[in-house]
């Protein structure tokens, strides 16, 4: 399916990003969000049929509010410019790794992992990194999934080596990360394409193996 009234929409908001046009557009933007919200019940029948659990999952569960928190920003737009959605067996606000889509004009991706979570969950995260690096760079380097990732994001680092790890570790690059995710930018046609859906379930599928990973050193 194509998302071609989604970003419609929000390069409209953009140059319009106050309460007096979305409340007159109000019916544009539902019937956008529908059409987003499509997209996710589609991925999420998708990637049920590898992965019987997100049959679960609720595609308005998923996803984010289009209000911005105005609370601790000097940025005053009600509103976000994108529409976003996180995929995540454990609730949409865990901080376990999970999948998410992002469709923004110019700025759209798709992809998943841990975004900055608290000292406890990355704690467990590098541990496992560290008792289990070949395994871990092994499913990095899997042809399926370097297929859609060139590799996991590496830009939010620590600058010094993490306390308890030696700077000589073999995956030092990936304990010194704040953040393990990977992604894959779109471009505005991609998400315009009617193949948009499908090439976007095999994408999230091929990340199953590094969700595991991350999670599995995880209690509830």
């Amino acid at each position: 399916m194509s998302l071609q009234k989604s970003l419609n929409f929000l390069l409209d908001l953009r140059d319009n990003n106050h309460k007096d046009w979305f409340n007159t557009n109000r019916n544009y933007y539902l019937e956008a969000k529908a059409e987003f919200t499509a997209l996710v019940e589609e991925l999420l029948i998708g990637i049920s049929q590898k992965r019987s659990a997100y049959a679960k999952l609720e595609a308005s569960e998923c996803i984010f509010r289009i209000n911005r928190d105005l609370r601790f920003t000097a940025n005053k737009a009600p509103y976000k410019t994108n529409f976003g959605a996180s995929v995540n067996l454990y609730g949409k606000k865990s901080p376990k790794a999970g999948l998410y889509i992002h469709i923004e004009p110019n700025a759209s991706f798709i992809g998943g992992g841990v975004y900055k979570p608290p000292p406890d969950i990355l704690s467990k995260i590098r541990q496992e990194i560290d008792y289990n690096y070949e395994e871990f760079k092994a499913l990095i380097e899997n042809k399926n999934f370097k297929r859609y990732y060139n590799s996991i994001d590496i830009t939010s680092t620590l600058k010094k080596t993490p306390k308890g790890y030696d700077a000589g570790h073999p995956g030092i690059v990936y304990l010194k990360l704040r953040s393990l995710i990977a992604i894959c930018p779109l471009k505005n046609q991609d998400i315009k394409s009617t193949f948009f859906a499908k090439d976007a379930v095999k994408r999230w599928i091929a990340l199953f193996p590094f969700i595991d990973f991350l999670n599995r050193n995880l209690n509830d």
